[in-house]
């Protein structure tokens, strides 16, 4: 409701009885109720018309004081509701402003996965092709890694995402600079080349987007290099020439071991793909709790993140993949999620059981 001063009725009960010339102040009056209901901007603009009808009928009776009195206090109503209409106004684009920028994040949220994965896959052939430089991200906690390269210069907030990625909450080392194609290698430029970073990018890359390359790391100081250079397609072995004089048992030995790990590293990976859905997924549950404000979201999302955390990336050991099956069926936040959401628990206990049965050739 409009102030009183403002009102037909007010004014007319003013009015009554005096021969104003009136019927442009009324007109504006009435169209003042109406712009209530429009929105802002109308507002402000009928509450401009007021003010001229009102100073404008002062003009043209000269020494009412009564008339003066009144229209001073229709003044100073006209210039509260302004300020009302204003603050209003201003409110709307923050609430505006608020809901665009969540969209934006969530949209970003929902991009997540795809950036350290089907987003990064065509870069890293482009690289491969001789494309680049393009900025990257790479973080460690000096046992596993979690790299990312993009388009465009990646903000500090990705450091979290990949942080996510890899169910680590703490003590990593995040670096920041390029990737590109130098001396026939994907090489990866950081201001310092940490010992032993290029083997587990090259480990990163084939977790995150399913492809085996050479990688070299090297510092600002072109001197300063780490590589991982081996052969495409095999993981974790040396391709060595051999002894020509070795006896045959020995080439059955070295062609076991190679067959031995190339089945490890395929249950490995299988371990991760598993690991990586089921990370996203209770990422995804722990955000929708956040943004429910239920009593017990803390809780909740304290759960996810914990159950994410043991999700070991890189379990090597017989007794650590063990743990992870006895973690996995027992888990209670990982049964209402497969019960309630989605199935996670059985494409984790699949894949623990390819490790398993990998460790044990």
């Amino acid at each position: 409701m409009p102030e009183r001063q403002l009102t037909e009725a007010s004014w007319k009960a003013f009015a009554k009885g005096r021969s104003y010339k009136d019927a442009p102040l009324l007109k504006a009056l009435a169209a003042l109720l109406k712009a209530e209901k429009e929105g802002a901007q109308p507002l402000l603009d009928a509450l401009d018309d007021v003010d001229d009808a009102a100073q404008s009928l002062l003009k043209g009776v000269k020494g009412d004081k009564e008339l003066s009195s009144y229209v001073t206090e229709m003044g100073k109503a006209v210039e509260k509701s302004r300020t009302q209409a204003k603050n209003a106004m201003r409110e709307d684009a923050n609430k505006a402003k608020a809901a665009a920028k969540k969209a934006d994040a969530e949209e970003e949220e929902e991009e997540e996965p795809a950036l350290i994965g089907t987003k990064m896959l065509p870069l890293i052939r482009q690289v491969k092709n001789g494309g680049g430089p393009f900025p990257a991200m790479c973080v460690t906690d000096g046992k596993v890694a979690a790299v990312l390269v993009s388009r465009t210069h990646p903000p500090q907030s990705r450091r979290k995402m990949l942080m996510d990625y890899l169910g680590l909450t703490g003590g990593v080392k995040c670096h920041i600079g390029e990737c590109m194609f130098e001396d026939k290698v994907v090489t990866f430029v950081f201001p310092t080349q940490p010992a032993g970073l290029a083997k587990k990018i090259r480990m990163a890359l084939f977790n995150q987007i399913d492809m085996r390359v050479k990688v070299r790391v090297r510092g600002e100081n072109p001197e300063d290099i780490d590589e991982d250079l081996t052969e495409e397609g095999k993981e974790g072995y040396a391709s060595g020439d051999g002894d020509a004089s070795a006896s045959d048992d020995g080439d059955k030995s070295a062609k076991t071991a190679e067959a031995a790990s190339a089945g490890m590293d395929r249950a490995m990976g299988e371990w991760r793909t598993a690991r990586n859905m089921a990370v996203t997924l209770i990422q995804t549950l722990a955000r929708d709790i956040a943004a429910a404000k239920l009593p017990q979201a803390v809780e909740g999302i304290t759960l996810a993140t914990t159950v994410a955390r043991k999700l070991s990336v890189d379990p090597k050991t017989a007794a650590a993949v063990a743990e992870l099956i006895d973690f996995v069926d027992q888990d209670p936040v990982v049964k209402d999620i497969s019960d309630i959401e989605q199935d996670i628990r059985t494409p984790l206990k699949e894949a623990l059981e390819g490790l398993r049965q990998a460790l044990a050739t």
